[in-house]
This record gives C-alpha cells, structure tokens and sequence, in this order.
C-alpha cells in the first residue's frame, strides 16, 4: 500500500488514542475532586453520563459533515471541543462547569475525533480488500490511549493534584490538531451515482440502516459493550478505593482491558477480511458452471474480488 495510506491508519489510530483514551480516565477523578473542590461523585457521574448521550447523538451529524467538508476538519474542530470542555473544569472548578465541560463539550468532540470520523475516513482510503484489516489496526492502535492515558492520568492526580491533571490533560488533546491534517482534509470524493444524504436525509438513512439486520445486531452489540464498558471505567477506580485497595489498581485494570483491546481489535480486523473473502467464495460456487460472455474461463477460475465490503 501506499505511504500515504499508513499516514492516515496512524493519525486515525492516534487521534481515537487521544480521544477515546481521555475519556477512560473520568472515573480516576470521581473521588479526587471530591476531596479537592468538594464536587460530589453524582455531579461527575451525570456528566459523564450526558457525555454519553451527546456523543451518540452527534455523531450521526458529526459523519455528515465529514462527508461534506473532510473527516480532517471535523477532527481538528473536536480537539478544540475536547480541551476546551476538559480545560474549563480546571478553570473554573463547579458543578456547572463540570457539567457543560465534561458532559457537553467533551461529548461533542469525542463524537469529531473518536473512532466515527476516523475510521470511515481509514474506510475510504484503503483499498477494499485490505479495509477490515488496517480498519481493525487503527482501533487497536486507538486502545493505546487507554492503556497509556489512564495510568499517566492517575499518576499526576497523585503528583499534582485532579484539577491541575484535568488542565494537563485538556492542553495534551490540541495535539489532535496537527494530527488531523494527516486524515483527508479535504472533502471525499463522491462515487459516480452516488449523492450524500447530508443532514435532511439522516432520519431516511436511519430507518434504511435499522432495517439491516447486520446493522441492527451490530448496533445492538455495540450498546451491550458500551454500557458495561462505561460503568466498568466509571465506577471501578473508586469502587475498589472505597474497599481498601490501593488507588492505582483501579487505573492498572483499566490499563489492562486496553492492552488486551489491541491484539483483539488488530485479530477481529483480520477475521472480517477472512469471512468476507469466504463468503465472496460461497455466493460464486453455485454459478461455477456459468460462463461468462465477455470470457472464456468458467466463473469458478475467476478471482473473486469486491470493490465494496459486504
């Protein structure tokens, strides 16, 4: 493949790392700024809990408008959201601002910066039948985060204080900014008889997409892995303080969860390019006696390739 391809997959996988990995570390300050600014634990928790809604209900919105103006845009306009919604609670440290930071900004910009935009950009840059591979590669590059964010966060919550580490944090996500002029800054090309919905055509789009039944069970799937996934990295770290357990063993579990997230993400990228292969393979079977007009060669001689994954 070419460089330029490997540019993006990394950037993609980056930009989720950075996203996605601050996002991990919520729960390592439910009892710090308790102890510190005197924020009660259910402030943080229904912040976080706004930040999931806001992050799945933009990021339909988020994907059109990478559709129209470059995922690389849409990108770098989230890593302003994140610091600027990460940064505000160190700066003006209440419940309000914990509650718009946190809850509404970080939400949106998780939802331009996270794996959405990333990997459908990773989606149309590489050839498609390498697609589930290097897609699988960039999520488990974006599994780094967690495992080198939440262990990072929890030391300098020990060193310096939650809401110095939350000014720290909020300064390291505008790293995103330059990483975002790697991955299609400009606006996709369009497929010949193929026209985006944009946003007046989300609500169509949505009730085509349910009525897949692929789509549907992977969405399914996906609200089961999210919701144990946020109370685990939530609700974990303090648990476990509140038992007795040395407050870094929370944060070294979820720094385990994303280690083990990396193979898994890079080995599950590689079956899907295995399973669509063999099911390409099992729709030519019957039609191996059919010849073609236009060749010679029975089907089942021919290579059977896709330019667009099932």
């Amino acid at each position: 493949m070419r460089p330029a391809i490997w540019t993006t997959v990394a950037a993609a996988a980056a930009s989720i790392s950075l996203a996605l990995g601050m996002r991990q570390t919520f729960g390592l300050f439910l009892l710090p700024l308790s102890a510190e600014a005197g924020i009660s634990p259910a402030v943080l928790g229904t912040a976080v809990a706004i930040h999931n809604l806001v992050w799945g209900l933009s990021q339909p919105v988020t994907g059109a408008l990478a559709d129209r103006h470059g995922a690389g845009k849409v990108m770098a306009t989230g890593a302003l959201l994140l610091a600027l919604g990460v940064g505000l609670p160190a700066l003006w440290t209440s419940a309000p601002a914990i509650l718009i930071g946190i809850g509404l900004l970080t939400g949106m910009g998780v939802s331009c910066c996270g794996t959405g935009a990333a990997l459908a950009a990773v989606g149309r840059a590489v050839p498609p039948e390498r697609r589930g591979e290097m897609i699988g590669l960039a999520s488990a590059g974006g599994s780094l985060g967690q495992a080198a964010m939440v262990p990072l966060a929890q030391s300098l919550i020990g060193g310096v204080g939650a809401i110095a580490t939350l000014g720290i944090l909020g300064l390291s996500l505008l790293v995103i900014l330059p990483i975002s002029r790697a991955i299609e800054w400009q606006a996709p090309r369009r497929v010949p008889g193929h026209q985006a919905t944009g946003l007046a055509g989300l609500p169509d789009l949505a009730r085509k997409a349910l009525a897949d039944r692929d789509f549907a069970l992977l969405t399914a799937g996906f609200f089961a892995c999210g919701f144990q996934l946020a109370f685990l990295t939530m609700h974990l770290p303090s648990h476990l303080t509140i038992c007795g357990l040395p407050a870094g063993l929370g944060a070294m579990a979820l720094m385990t969860v994303g280690l083990f997230n990396i193979p898994g993400s890079w080995l599950c990228g590689r079956v899907s390019n295995s399973c669509s292969r063999s099911a390409r393979w099992r729709s030519s079977m019957p039609c191996g006696r059919w010849r073609s007009p236009a060749s010679p060669l029975p089907r089942r001689a021919m290579p059977a390739r896709s330019s667009s994954p099932r």
